[in-house]
């Protein structure tokens, strides 16, 4: 390797780790994934995210379901995943 090929290879590596650095340093922070709770609301199942309003409520009257179920909802069952939420709807939905 002569010393321009050097000086060449020096200059590239210092400009990839600038690259790396900076990328790292005012890179993109990942949000925290939406967790969701599932709750009672008038007497129906309903999905929570923040906030007191439900983002849906469901047509599934809680009055039908098992007393420790019903307890549990009035309570929310709290920090679910998207598919933890989805799998808990399918199993009190039937």
């Amino acid at each position: 390797m002569n010393k321009n090929s050097s000086s060449v290879y020096i200059l590239l590596c210092i400009c990839l780790i600038s690259i790396l650095i900076t990328g790292i340093y005012f890179g993109e922070k990942k949000e925290a994934p939406t967790l969701y709770t599932l709750k009672e609301y008038d007497g129906k199942l309903a999905v929570f995210s923040e906030g007191e309003e439900p983002l849906s409520i469901l047509d599934s009257d809680i009055k039908h379901f098992p007393e420790k179920d019903q307890t549990a909802l009035k309570e929310g069952i709290g920090n679910l995943t998207e598919a933890e939420l989805f799998s808990l709807i399918e199993d009190f939905s039937g």
